[in-house]
């Protein structure tokens, strides 16, 4: 059987909470992956507030409210907060 190969991707979305930041994770499935992604938030200083995860076959799509000291995170934290998910995906 082979295997599908799934992009990763890591987009963040501020419009669509008034207190959080959205952060949409798809990746190939994997042991650890949701380990992965919460610890890298959590080194990053990001509280994850709900968590919305789905795996269907091999794709994971992770969603994730979160936040930064009870804020939104800012223009410049998202662009150094994506690239830090995306290596561990």
């Amino acid at each position: 059987m082979q295997r599908l190969k799934v992009e990763p991707s890591v987009q963040t979305d501020n419009e669509c909470s008034q207190h959080s930041t959205l952060i949409e994770i798809i990746a190939q499935d994997r042991p650890g992956l949701l380990y992965d992604i919460s610890s890298t938030m959590a080194e990053l200083g990001c509280n994850i507030e709900v968590a919305m995860i789905d795996t269907q076959g091999q794709t994971a799509t992770d969603c994730l409210s979160r936040n930064l000291c009870r804020r939104k995170l800012d223009r410049s934290t998202r662009r150094w907060c994506e690239p830090a998910l995306l290596e561990q995906l």
